[in-house]
């Protein structure tokens, strides 16, 4: 895609976050195109997908969409609008338009980027063979990388727990 928009990110406006799984490429491709998969790792703690407001279209230009709410509140939510744009056994690429304080979706928008490297990984149950998952977000204000990245490791905790039983 032409204007995807990681590649006019800066430095500093990149966040990366890398995480080993025991696990194949295809299970973690899986992970992010299965709705099924999908839906029991995303949220972090505190947060459920609600299925009334969940869409999946596992294809390019198809999207995901999802309102996540927090059990703190009935009015505490967060929307999530995805556009998948490029799918391939080792790589996924998204558009996230932001949601602006009305929950729709504006015209700001972010590139996630999903590559995974088969190799020999480490990771809390030793060492074997599996999958590196480096994900990169942007633009992202330096002045949110440190929460976000600590969002995404928690996520990726959660999708080693589904993952695991298919180990």
């Amino acid at each position: 895609m032409a204007d995807f928009p990681l590649d006019k990110v800066s430095k500093k406006e990149l966040l990366t976050v890398k995480h080993d799984f025991l696990a194949g490429t295809d299970e973690l491709l899986a992970a992010f195109t299965a709705a099924d998969i999908f839906k029991q790792w995303y949220a972090p703690a505190g947060w459920t997908i609600q299925d009334e407001h969940f869409i999946f279209e596992p294809k390019i230009g198809g999207r995901i969409q999802l309102l996540m709410k927090h059990e703190s509140g009935p009015n505490v939510f967060a929307p999530v609008y995805l556009r998948f744009e490029s799918i391939t056994d080792t790589l996924l690429e998204f558009t996230e338009a932001i949601a602006g304080p009305d929950g729709q979706p504006t015209e700001q928008e972010i590139g996630w980027r999903l590559r995974m490297v088969p190799g020999t990984v480490v990771t809390d149950d030793g060492v074997g063979q599996g999958t590196t998952l480096v994900l990169e977000l942007g633009p992202l204000p330096a002045s949110v990388h440190e929460q976000a990245a600590s969002t995404w490791h928690e996520s990726f905790a959660s999708l080693e727990k589904v993952l695991k039983p298919h180990n």
